[in-house]
């Protein structure tokens, strides 16, 4: 190049490496120096100076004209500001000095960062929401802040919340909706991305209609009935049912059962108890018979039983021939006193036991104890009703023929 007084010089020129954000000026130092000729013009008539080239849509200021005088050569300090719609990225510029020397350099252009998010799954009451993890772009800038907020309407007042701590609640009979964004940002600025929605759905209110009060006897069925204050839940019974009621028997335990309601995926389920008494086991007596002769009050006679069980209220009942002799809460066993002997004509009678609890009629227990009521023994004859016999001769017999008695015993006499 040449300077307009004809004498010939050249510049070294450097400058600064420079970082922005898009819309935003930064500066940059241009140094020219080493500027030489024969006869040390330093440009002092104007005639030196140096052009920036920078993108296209960018500007430069303060803008360029000559470097005059001892100006020319040094520091001065421009600023370069790119577009506000500049995406980011890096950015060349070059100087060039008249007499001499050129330089590139480069500028960073940063943005806010760019965020995206998709919307959460629906979630039942009582429950956390699970947003998938956002998108975020830093756009060469560094990230200071961060996180998610909420909002029960998409332009209302959004307020910061955590995912993994907040729970979620809905007591009504219809969803609710909230909305979601995730913010981010950097020396830029901030960015949140566009709202999202989802749903909290109600969890149904499940009751149990029918449990009857105080315990119920053996074998009784008894039918309880889901309840929901949601139209269209179905229903599960811990007993295995599916349907909207559950028949519940047993005995001898109380039943814990469960009812679960669920409507579009969410549950609610409710408890009750149902009790049931033992059933009546009217145990037995001992079985057996005995033999006494009529009109004879002879040694009494106990039959013995054993203690039935079932629900509250056992009590005995005893039948002689299907006649009542006896009756009691406690009267497991049953005598048969000698009065009661002497009294009973001759015959076969038959003694059973009755049992019944609050919750059974009578029945009868599977032993019976039979008494045989017969005649005193009398001799009706002796055949022959004499005979001789040698001495020592010892193969003849006699027969006696008896009537009545039982188990009978014999005692014969010489006749002396």
């Amino acid at each position: 190049a040449s300077c307009s007084d004809g004498d010939d010089g050249t510049a070294t020129i450097t400058t600064t490496t420079a970082a922005t954000c898009a819309g935003t000026g930064t500066t940059i130092t241009v140094n020219v120096s080493g500027i030489t000729n024969a006869s040390g013009d330093d440009c002092s008539d104007g005639s030196c100076s140096y052009t920036i080239t920078v993108p296209s849509g960018w500007t430069v200021s303060p803008s360029l004209g000559n470097g005059s005088g001892s100006n020319y050569n040094g520091n001065k300090i421009h600023t370069i500001t790119p577009p506000a719609t500049a995406t980011a990225g890096v950015y060349n510029y070059t100087i060039s000095g008249n007499v001499g020397g050129t330089t590139s350099g480069s500028c960073t252009v940063k943005r806010a960062p760019s965020v995206s998010i998709t919307a959460p799954s629906n979630i039942c009451s009582g429950s956390k929401v699970s947003p998938s993890n956002p998108t975020v772009t830093q756009n060469n800038g560094t990230q200071s802040g961060s996180g998610w907020q909420w909002s029960s309407s998409s332009g209302g007042t959004y307020e910061n919340f955590t995912p993994s701590s907040k729970t979620w609640t809905n007591t009504g009979t219809t969803n609710q909706t909230y909305y979601l964004h995730y913010y981010s940002e950097n020396e830029c600025g901030r960015t949140t991305s566009s709202n999202v929605s989802f749903a909290v759905k109600p969890n149904p209110t499940v009751g149990i209609t029918g449990t009857p009060g105080g315990t119920q006897c053996a074998g009784t069925e008894i039918t309880l009935n889901g309840t929901s204050n949601l139209t269209g839940t179905t229903y599960s019974w811990s007993g295995g049912s599916t349907a909207g009621s559950n028949v519940v028997t047993g005995a001898d335990r109380t039943y814990t059962v469960i009812c679960t309601g669920t409507k579009d995926g969410c549950e609610g389920s409710a408890t009750t108890s149902v009790s049931f008494y033992p059933a009546l086991n009217r145990s037995s007596i001992t079985e057996g018979e005995a033999w006494r002769c009529e009109g004879v009050a002879s040694g009494a006679i106990t039959i013995s039983g054993s203690d039935a069980s079932g629900a509250p209220g056992i009590y005995y009942q005893w039948l002689r021939n299907g006649s009542e002799v006896g009756a009691g809460n406690g009267m497991t066993s049953y005598t048969i006193s000698s009065d009661e002997i002497a009294s009973l004509s001759e015959g076969d009678y038959t003694y059973t036991r009755m049992v019944k609890d609050n919750c059974n009629d009578y029945g009868a227990s599977e032993h019976v104890f039979t008494l045989h009521i017969i005649q005193g023994p009398s001799v009706t004859g002796i055949s022959p009703a004499s005979q001789e016999v040698c001495q020592n001769d010892n193969s003849h017999q006699i027969t006696v023929s008896t009537i009545g008695g039982h188990d009978l015993q014999y005692t014969w006499y010489n006749g002396n």
